[in-house]
């Protein structure tokens, strides 16, 4: 063999090789982000002791309830208040999720109503629902059925059992908060949507096994969160960051965070890397946001959102 002949043939196997090496090495990672296009992502934040009040405005700053949801339009709540956290700092607070259905109802929702089974003292937590109580009367919550979804883009996952209701609605609107969780070190958005799984899709995203008595997998159950967020993306996120947990969650007892302020956005890998930097973190540095991010979910560059702020006394 010619001695050109010969390092050409060597170049090609030394890269097929190295080729090899990435993939094996990568078999479990997801892909690579593509890049941003378009306009920049806007990001509302409120800042003010009235909860209530912070919703309204950080949902105006993104052009107000009517921009999401239309006349005669059925609304899904994705709200993180399910019957078990009972500390404050541990759920989204009901004065949050009180101004959002509010506002729904206001822009001519048909009808609203909650996405996973609700704590059923939710209104009563809260001295302004008495003054809304034929609107908080009228919010069911449900229970199932679920159905099987496919996600074909899916690197842990490939299908989710979830929530049917979650799909026959016109608008879906997430309102978490943004707390510690021993799981994945923050919970948000994104990790709000195991609020819409079946309870043994959740138990296999903890432990990438039905077995009840497996150890935890957190990578696995990061990109599975980010998985199933490929399903059906929600149109608004209202996220309570008034206080929350900074550790020991996410049912707590622990450290109390106090920022009182609200975001709002239509990006939930955005806000969740503001969420992290509320805790303290870099977004790259949690799987499930640069997971989701990977997916192109979202973007975590939060210097290059247009953030959108005001403060209220």
């Amino acid at each position: 063999m010619q001695r050109r002949s010969f390092l050409k043939t060597s170049a090609a196997l030394g890269a097929a090789a190295l080729a090899s090496q990435a993939i094996v090495s990568r078999a479990f990672a997801a892909p690579d982000a593509p890049a941003a296009t378009g306009p920049k992502p806007v990001v509302a934040c409120v800042e003010g002791p009235d909860a209530y009040a912070s919703a309204v405005k950080a949902v105006e700053l993104l052009g107000g309830m009517g921009k999401f949801v239309k006349p005669g339009a059925t609304v899904g709540l994705l709200v993180n208040a399910p019957g078990w956290l009972k500390r404050p700092s541990t759920y989204a607070r009901t004065e949050i999720v009180l101004a959002v259905a509010k506002m729904a109802a206001d822009a001519g929702a048909k009808k609203i109503f909650f996405l996973l089974k609700i704590a059923p003292d939710i209104w009563t937590r809260s001295p302004l629902s008495e003054q809304h109580k034929d609107l908080t009367a009228s919010i069911t919550d449900v229970d199932g059925p679920f159905v099987t979804k496919e996600i074909p883009k899916g690197v842990a996952i490939k299908k989710a059992d979830m929530v049917q209701a979650l799909f026959e609605c016109d608008v879906v609107i997430n309102v978490p908060i943004f707390k510690h969780h021993g799981g994945t070190t923050l919970s948000g958005c994104l990790k709000n949507v195991m609020g819409t799984c079946a309870r043994e899709t959740n138990k296999f995203f903890h432990s990438g096994s039905t077995d009840a008595k497996a150890k935890e997998d957190r990578d696995f159950l990061a990109q599975s969160i980010a998985d199933a967020n490929l399903v059906r993306k929600a149109d608004l996120y209202v996220v309570d960051a008034t206080e929350f947990l900074l550790n020991n969650g996410p049912a707590g007892p622990g450290e109390i965070g106090k920022a009182d302020k609200v975001f709002a956005g239509t990006d939930p890998v955005l806000l969740d890397s503001f969420g992290a930097q509320l805790h303290k973190r870099k977004p790259a540095d949690l799987r499930v946001i640069k997971a989701a991010a990977a997916h192109g979910i979202g973007s975590m560059d939060t210097a290059a959102c247009e953030l959108r702020e005001a403060k209220l006394g």
